[in-house]
């Protein structure tokens, strides 16, 4: 790109030092060859332009490829990521108790045949999933957050902007492509993923201007929508749509700030298991499992008793400016804020973990 914007300059320098030399010419040149050297630099300027704009082509064809090729590289790791093995931080086991594991979820989830993943809560799954997403939110509510409602679709540049492929159907749910819905081969698609999701949470601050003090702490407790990872029937821990609470810190881009916050947020979701009385631990995730738009990831694993494994019910991430400078969202003096953000609950993983034990 170097070599092209030199020859780029070195062009419109000759075009300028041509258009001079008409001038020149058409003032002070009055002999019979006047009209000759006003073709002759007629033609040179005709040359120049046909230059420039083939140029100028090639100048857009290799920018747009240096730019999507910069857009999809991976944020900058945080150091406290490990690098090559997850690295326990926390765990909790209860007390053993009389109860043995039961096969409640059968009895109070009903999944029904019109869809691999539509199922409705029942009885004690329903209380349970309408007591957790009240109490968890009043919980974030007087840690300092601020309850907010987010739209549930989202444009395509939104999606890009998050660091997310919008084209993969394994990544977002897209909408089909009609009139009033975008398209997604133009990149401005709409997509379904909930408004408790780090995208609708993001494209409710690009329509809001983010001004002091900060940090600014955001929840929204409601749906969120993703394509299954499997194609398993049944499976509370694999839902296209789950109740959940989401979070997300706006605040000075400082890594050992972001860090803190992460504790935080880590130390809260910790209390909250602790009452439930559940096995659970936190962990790192090393570099290689972290999404393109993470530093930094925690995760928040339950074991499950029936799998004999341990499964993710929440995470906490570091992103960093990587978003807001992608999407231009601007903090205080026109600076780039950094993000820590968190899927704080997915009621259904909970369930299932909760109710297995």
């Amino acid at each position: 790109m170097v070599e092209l914007r030199l020859q780029r300059e070195d062009l419109e320098t000759r075009r300028i030092e041509v258009t001079q030399l008409m001038k020149q010419v058409a003032s002070h040149t009055a002999d019979t060859t006047r009209p000759n050297k006003i073709e002759e630099v007629k033609q040179e300027g005709i040359r120049l332009r046909t230059q420039l704009k083939e140029l100028t082509k090639v100048w857009w064809d290799v920018e747009e490829t240096a730019v999507t090729r910069a857009l999809s590289l991976p944020n900058s790791l945080h150091s406290e990521t490990p690098i090559e093995d997850s690295r326990e931080l926390y765990s909790f086991i209860p007390p053993k108790s009389a109860h043995s594991p039961s096969d409640s979820t059968k009895l109070d989830v009903k999944f029904v045949s019109h869809s691999p993943t539509a199922f409705y809560m029942r009885g004690l799954s329903a209380r349970l999933e309408l007591n957790w997403m009240r109490n968890f939110s009043n919980d974030w509510i007087s840690k300092g957050y601020n309850l907010i409602s987010p739209p549930d679709f989202v444009r395509s540049l939104i999606v890009d902007g998050c660091g997310l492929d919008f084209n993969n159907p394994q990544k977002v749910l897209s909408l089909a492509t009609v009139p009033d819905h975008g398209s997604l081969e133009k990149g401005n698609g709409f997509h379904l993923v909930g408004g408790s999701s780090l995208p609708a949470m993001v494209a409710f601050l690009t329509k809001n201007a983010i001004e002091e003090p900060i940090p600014l702490r955001l929840a929204s407790a409601g749906r969120t929508y993703h394509p299954p990872t499997e194609s398993n029937h049944e499976d509370l821990t694999n839902t296209t749509q789950a109740s959940s609470i989401h979070l997300l810190t706006v605040m000075k881009n400082c890594p050992d700030a972001m860090f803190k916050e992460v504790v935080r947020v880590q130390e809260t979701i910790s209390m909250q298991l602790q009452k439930l009385d559940v096995n659970f631990r936190i962990i790192a995730v090393p570099a290689r499992q972290l999404e393109s738009w993470e530093q930094y990831r925690s995760s928040v694993e339950l074991f499950s008793s029936s799998s004999k494994k341990f499964i993710q019910v929440a995470n906490i991430s570091i992103i960093g400016d990587y978003i807001s400078r992608r999407l231009s969202i601007y903090g205080p003096n026109k600076e780039w804020p950094g993000f820590v953000t968190s899927q704080a609950l997915s009621v259904p993983k909970l369930l299932y973990c909760y109710l297995k034990n």
